[in-house]
């Protein structure tokens, strides 16, 4: 633990990356500083509490749901998702790994909550409209 907490270990550079043409514009601060500057060590001490331990664990619950589902995590990302894939924009298919008959919902489910075949986005089809019933 202490090495991967050794500071010394670890070189922030800004030279010959992007940030140098957006510090150029923006100036010196958190993520343009470079860290022997005083504007990062200010802005670096003004961040320090929301990164403590404290605030990681009221944080947790929110993280671990944006980590476990992190597109449409919200009621409001429906038709946000929607349009985007109107546009052409989303493609969800590469990550639907079965298509399940409407009426075996139940059996979806259960495949979801115990990671039977390793669901990552199962679809619900209207019998139907499978290729293969």
């Amino acid at each position: 633990m202490a090495e991967v907490c050794d500071e010394a270990r670890f070189f922030k550079q800004i030279d010959k990356t992007p940030l140098v043409h957006v510090r150029d514009y923006t100036g010196a601060g958190l993520c343009t500083a470079h860290q022997h500057e005083e504007e990062w060590g200010m802005a670096h001490r003004i961040l320090l509490p929301a990164f403590s331990q404290r605030a990681m664990k009221a944080y947790y619950g929110q993280m671990l749901e944006g980590a476990r589902n992190p597109v449409g995590n919200f009621p409001e990302s429906v038709s946000e998702l929607v349009r985007l894939t109107a546009a052409g924009r989303l493609d969800l298919a590469p990550s639907v790994s079965d298509r399940i008959p409407l009426a075996d919902a139940a059996d979806a489910v259960n495949r979801l909550e115990n990671k039977i075949g390793d669901p990552i986005r199962l679809t619900l089809v209207p019998r139907q409209l499978l290729r293969n019933p």
